[in-house]
C-alpha cells in the first residue's frame, strides 16, 4: 500500500490490457531515457519515429498486441522539502532498472489473463529481462513466446544470473547487435541467444533498423502457438 507524500513512478499500458491473448512489454535502455523513448539525441536530431518507441506501439496494437511500456530509469526523486541539498529518495517497486521490470511483472503481467507474453528490450533492458526471468522463472517460461534485444551485452549481463536462465532464454530470444551486415544476418550464438546483424554500426539505432526483423520474428513465434 501506498504511504503519504510516498514518491511513485508510472508506466504506459494499452486501453485492452486486460483483455487481449497477447502482451508486448517494452523495455527501454539505461541512461536519462524515460517511457517512450530509445534515444533522446535521435529525437532531437532525427525525430520521433526513429527515437521514439512510437513506432513499435503502432505496430503492435496494430497486431493486437496489448503494450506495457516501463520507466525503468525513473528510479528516485527530489525532495520537494530540500531541494537546494538536491537530496531525493528511492521510489520503491523501482529503487532499480530491475527492481521496475520485476514489480512490472509481478502487478500488471502476473494478474494479466493473457497467456503469451512477448518482450522488446533495448541495451540495459537485456539486463531487465534477466532478472525478470530469474526472479519469475516458472511463470516467464511459461508465458513469455519471444524476446527480442537490440545491441543489448548479454555475455556480460548473463554473468548475473543461473545458467538455467540464460538456457531458458536461449530458447526464445535474438539479439540484434551492432553490425554493417544486411538486416537479420545470422552472427552466430552467445549463452542465452541467438545473435543477428542490426544493420547499423552506431548502437542508438539498432532498436530502428531492427524493428522489421523483430516484428516478423514475433509474427513467426505467434505462428507456432497452438
Amino acid at each position: 500500500m501506498q504511504k503519504k507524500s510516498e514518491p511513485t513512478s508510472f508506466i504506459f499500458t494499452s486501453q485492452n490490457l486486460a483483455t487481449a491473448d497477447f502482451i508486448l512489454m517494452i523495455v527501454h535502455g539505461t541512461g536519462v531515457v524515460r517511457a517512450g523513448q530509445w534515444s533522446r539525441k535521435l529525437i532531437i536530431n532525427e525525430g520521433l519515429t526513429i527515437g521514439s518507441q512510437i513506432e513499435y506501439i503502432r505496430r503492435a496494437e496494430q497486431a493486437g498486441y496489448a503494450v506495457i511500456v516501463t520507466n525503468t530509469n525513473y528510479n528516485r526523486v527530489e525532495s520537494p522539502r530540500n531541494l537546494r541539498s538536491r537530496s531525493s529518495r528511492p521510489i520503491r517497486g523501482s529503487e532499480t532498472p530491475e527492481a521496475h521490470g520485476q514489480y512490472v511483472w509481478e502487478h500488471f503481467i502476473r494478474p494479466n489473463s493473457a497467456k503469451h507474453v512477448f518482450i522488446m528490450a533495448h541495451s540495459y533492458g537485456g539486463a531487465v529481462v534477466l532478472a525478470i526471468a530469474e526472479k519469475f522463472q516458472l511463470e516467464f517460461d511459461r508465458r513469455v513466446v519471444a524476446v527480442a534485444l537490440t545491441d543489448s551485452p548479454m555475455e556480460f549481463y548473463g554473468d548475473r544470473v543461473a545458467k538455467k536462465v540464460l538456457k531458458m532464454l536461449k530458447k526464445r530470444t535474438i539479439n540484434w547487435v551492432v553490425n554493417d551486415e544486411k538486416v537479420d544476418t545470422e552472427l552466430g550464438e552467445s549463452d542465452c541467444c541467438s545473435l543477428r546483424s542490426a544493420g547499423h554500426k552506431v548502437h542508438e539505432w539498432t532498436s530502428h533498423t531492427s524493428i522489421d526483423a523483430i516484428f516478423n520474428y514475433f509474427a513467426s513465434k505467434r505462428s507456432e502457438l497452438h
